[in-house]
């Protein structure tokens, strides 16, 4: 009792006492980012983390063609679409049909389109390709062929004038049918890749290589907005002549995953090389306003903007983004809302509709109509949320909005063991519709997943659906103990200190690794006792880092073993907690010096026997006046055994000297013996 006591007063350790907040734990899905790791099935979701019932959206029936690079509508409604790989244009009936060719050409692709009227049509083909001019039923007329490698672009101003943009000397060309073109603007960059005719007259443009928004106003080119991007992609105009574009980085973006934000700006390097001082971003949504000033609304870190489109009905922004096929609604002063995901990787083209818009899409290729009305319903899936271990489920929340016209949520969960739904998850839950008391009461699962059910009677309005909240209690599971570490702090390392600042020279510092399936906080106590199997002696508990210190001169040398013992009982209250214990391989603790048994000196030479008790003898070495050290080696030639016999002669001038013994044993303590000779 009283050697107990002994060394639970003289040994030191770490130890600080922690409190767990509650082992409740609950799954939100509450922000943009949350909502868009799920699917959203005829439903959108905005930067507020607002669920709503997206707009109807229809798949048209398009050509055989391998990409589908332009899209417009002609006055009478009908779409006119343009192919790439196979330079097709086609012209879809306004309600829907068969696509019809109306042109094409032994060249790649076609990206530029407008049309003047119902049977006015020009078309550019790329690359090494030309512009041509269809009207009625007439063989199609090529009226410009540029010395350049691609027709990127046409658009028309409200004077019937069309505009052609070009590359790879980028260029911007007025055209018709009845006269010779006319090059309004020769630019230094080596694309321009985008036009739009402003309702007062103007030509904007925008440029790939430096990313440059310029504006033609009666053959006078302005800079409007130098950006930070390499490509300007898409101009569209406001009802009251803010004039919006794109502006993006030439490489293309690789995750699906990847969330936008609002009012950050970009870090990397930029076009002239130089080092920006903002978070990295991939595109842009900008605004020109009537005074010229240029602001940014919108961007994305990982998504890049292929088209955008001004909505008259609504006076919102449409964006078409890649690789994920996402098409964004943004208000003018930057709120956002995702209202639709295409089966595909690009959504590479918009245009309006009296009804709403069109999206042509890539990768794979398909055409879209997306109306002014809601769908009248639709779904979120989430994603497979993992809890880690097997847990009990309870209660649901959520939060509703805008409930006016016949509104109705409803929620569904659920549950299994496999990561990947299959058979042996249970069947969906009925559908819970109070946001104040749905219970799930389920248990034993380690995966759940949720479904959004939303349905409005409304074709104009939609239920808001908010943060749903679902709570959950994992099963208990004890601590894990993955390996004890016993290591002595050698005599001369200086950084190991105690609270007080003393060095801890020669002390053994033990330290694990220790886990807890549920997370819980830990607590560890240390037991030690001698390797013959004596009784646990305890030295610390408590312990929340996972290390102690034990001073081994309070300790008498010999063979040892230490238990450790952790449990969760900070997170787990009463017999709920569970805890893991492991025992270590033995270890030796030796603080004492070895011993010279014996010294006989006789003529210069010199028989000592050195001992020690617990561990081999290490080293022995001598030195004549406390000169030269230099190093003995035993009669065997091996330093191995607790006790060496050390046979050696001296060589010195006759005379009076003092001789020194050093001998150390593995554990680092040591001893210094004199001797006259």
């Amino acid at each position: 009792m009283q050697k107990r006591i002994a060394i639970l007063a003289l040994v030191s350790a770490v130890c600080v006492m922690s409190t767990h907040a509650g082992q409740t734990k609950k799954i939100v899905i509450g922000d943009f980012s949350d909502f868009q790791s799920g699917t959203l099935n005829g439903t959108a979701v905005d930067s507020r983390g607002r669920l709503f019932i997206g707009p109807r959206i229809q798949r048209l029936e398009g050509p055989d063609q391998e990409y589908f690079l332009a899209v417009t509508t002609a006055p009478d409604g009908d779409i006119l679409l343009g192919t790439g790989h196979g330079a097709r244009a086609y012209r879809i009936p306004a309600a829907g049909g068969k696509a019809k060719e109306i042109f094409n050409s032994e060249h790649l692709d076609v990206y530029g389109l407008v049309a003047l009227s119902g049977d006015e049509v020009y078309v550019g083909t790329s690359p090494n390709g030309s512009v041509y001019h269809l009207k009625g039923k007439k063989e199609p007329e090529k009226v410009f062929t540029p010395r350049e490698k691609f027709i990127w672009a046409l658009t028309a101003d409200n004077k019937g004038r069309v505009y052609c943009a070009v590359g790879n000397h980028g260029a911007v060309y007025r055209i018709s049918a009845k006269a010779e073109p006319v090059k309004l603007f020769d630019a230094d960059d080596t694309h321009i890749t985008s036009l739009y005719a402003a309702r007062d007259g103007d030509v904007y443009a925008g440029s790939a290589g430096r990313g440059i928004l310029f504006r033609i106003s009666d053959r006078k080119v302005r800079v409007m907005f130098d950006s930070p991007f390499e490509e300007v992609r898409g101009i569209c105009e406001d009802s009251r002549g803010n004039i919006y574009f794109a502006a993006t980085r030439m490489a293309r973006p690789k995750s699906r995953d990847d969330s936008v934000k609002k009012g950050e700006d970009p870090v990397d390097v930029d076009k002239k090389g130089e080092r920006n001082e903002h978070p990295l971003e991939k595109s842009a949504l900008y605004r020109l306003n009537n005074n010229g000033g240029v602001e940014k609304i919108w961007q994305s870190r990982n998504e890049t903007i292929y088209d955008i489109c001004f909505h008259s009905k609504s006076g919102n922004l449409y964006l078409a983004t890649g690789d994920a096929g996402r098409l964004y609604q943004v208000s003018p002063d930057g709120d956002y809302a995702l209202v639709m995901e295409a089966p595909a990787a690009q959504l590479y083209s918009l245009a309006e509709t009296s009804g709403g818009l069109l999206a042509v899409t890539n990768n794979t290729a398909g055409i879209w109509r997306i109306e002014d009305a809601t769908a009248g319903k639709g779904e979120y899936l989430s994603k497979v949320f993992d809890l880690g271990v097997p847990s009990r489920f309870g209660r649901l929340t959520w939060r509703m909005g805008n409930d006016e016209g016949g509104g109705v949520a409803a929620v569904f969960a659920r549950m299994g063991n496999s990561r990947i739904p299959d058979k042996t998850w249970i069947s969906w839950t009925p559908p819970f519709s109070d946001p104040e008391n749905a219970r799930l009461e389920v248990q034993g699962y380690r995966y759940v997943q949720f479904k959004v059910s939303l349905n409005s009677a409304n074709l104009a309005r939609s239920p808001l659906f908010a943060r749903l909240t679902a709570y959950y209690l994992q099963n208990n599971l004890k601590p894990r103990i993955h390996g004890i570490n016993i290591a002595q702090i050698k005599q001369d390392n200086r950084k190991e200190k105690d609270k007080n600042g003393n060095t801890r020279r020669g002390h053994l510092r033990v330290s694990w690794q220790a886990d807890d399936p549920n997370n819980d906080l830990l607590q560890a106590a240390v037991e030690l006792r001698r390797a013959d199997g004596s009784d646990w002696i305890p030295l610390f508990d408590h312990l929340a880092k996972k290390e102690c210190w034990i001073d081994p001169r309070m300790v008498a040398d010999g063979e040892y073993q230490l238990r450790l013992k952790v449990d969760d009982a900070l997170s787990n209250p009463g017999d709920t907690a569970l805890a893991a214990s492991y025992v270590s391989q033995i270890f030796t603790i030796d603080s004492t010096a070895p011993t010279l048994e014996s010294l006989q000196v006789a003529d210069g030479a010199l028989v000592m026997q050195i001992k020690d008790d617990t561990s081999p003898v290490a080293t022995v070495t001598y030195s004549l006046d406390g000169e030269l050290w230099l190093p003995l080696a035993p009669e065997d030639g091996l330093n191995d055994s607790r006790v060496e016999t050390y046979r050696f002669r001296l060589s010195w001038a006759r005379g009076k000297r003092l001789l020194y013994i050093r001998f150390q044993d593995e554990a680092g303590n040591f001893k210094i013996h004199q001797h006259n000779i």
